[in-house]
């Protein structure tokens, strides 16, 4: 009989390597040998995930979770599972666990203020964002995340502080021209929205992967004819684009920046 850690030891380096199909077979034989090895269970889950065969990766997720419930970086990868295919609600309760058993756990303490901020949770949100400033603020998306969610939840103080610190730490970049211009659309400020995307895209023509090329024409004459109401036809953003995840759909759909840019700027 095969020894089930030589076989588990192959399996793992065929997964870092990227192996997948090799790493599949070698997990699936040391469940052969036992079905009780939590890790297998783990790596499958990831190797499914990293084909998105999200189903399967939380089949044998949960499995794993069974044998190894103390094991926080299966939780962790459950969350993941349900937050890649936008799933929100159903990722905050892994998250949560996480946080509960490591609250200085970066991901999933940020990913879980993501879940709460799309699920319009502003105030849980700002519970589990705002702790992480001393290492996200200068991340212009963690800004622009705790900036709206302090908005909705009436919190002034809040919302100035991360208001402030966007500008101090994006004025002028593309990136900030970019998400700048996503607030201004999503507040039907259409003439303003142009402005921005069009410096973005000139000061980094990579910007243009963000919005999707075909739609762009589109988009400029509905906003000079005052046509338009919302911009379906704005793309996901790209990979190129910083992100803490690739869910900038439902960031378009939630956010709404309410950057006071021109009066903080005078006010310097």
């Amino acid at each position: 009989m095969q020894d089930p850690q030589k076989v588990f030891a192959a399996g793992e380096a065929a997964l870092r390597a990227g192996k997948l199909d090799e790493a599949e077979r070698s997990f699936r034989r040391v469940l052969e040998i036992n079905p009780g090895v939590a890790g297998a269970y783990a790596n499958l889950g990831v190797i499914h995930m990293r084909r998105k065969q999200w189903s399967q990766a939380l089949a044998a997720l949960q499995k794993a979770e069974k044998l190894a419930p103390d094991i926080a970086g299966i939780r962790l990868n459950i969350g993941l599972a349900y937050f890649r295919q936008n799933d929100f609600a159903r990722a905050i309760r892994p998250f949560e666990s996480v946080v509960e058993q490591s609250p200085d756990s970066y991901q999933a303490r940020y990913l879980l203020g993501l879940c709460y901020f799309f699920n319009d949770r502003w105030t849980d949100a700002i519970g589990a964002l705002e702790p992480l400033w001393g290492k996200a603020s200068d991340q212009l998306n963690y800004l622009y995340v705790l900036e709206h969610a302090a908005d909705k939840a009436k919190n002034p103080a809040l919302e100035e502080k991360a208001a402030t610190r966007m500008v101090e730490v994006g004025e002028g970049s593309p990136e900030f021209h970019l998400l700048m211009g996503k607030g201004h659309l999503n507040r039907e400020e259409y003439d303003e929205a142009l402005k921005e995307l069009d410096a973005a895209a000139q000061a980094d023509p990579k910007l243009l992967l963000c919005i999707s090329i075909s739609a762009w024409p589109m988009c400029t004459s509905r906003i000079r004819t005052g046509r338009a109401r919302s911009f379906p036809e704005i793309s996901r953003l790209s990979r190129t684009c910083p992100s803490p995840t690739n869910s900038w759909e439902a960031w378009n759909r939630r956010s709404g920046t309410r950057t006071r840019r021109r009066r903080i700027i005078a006010a310097h």
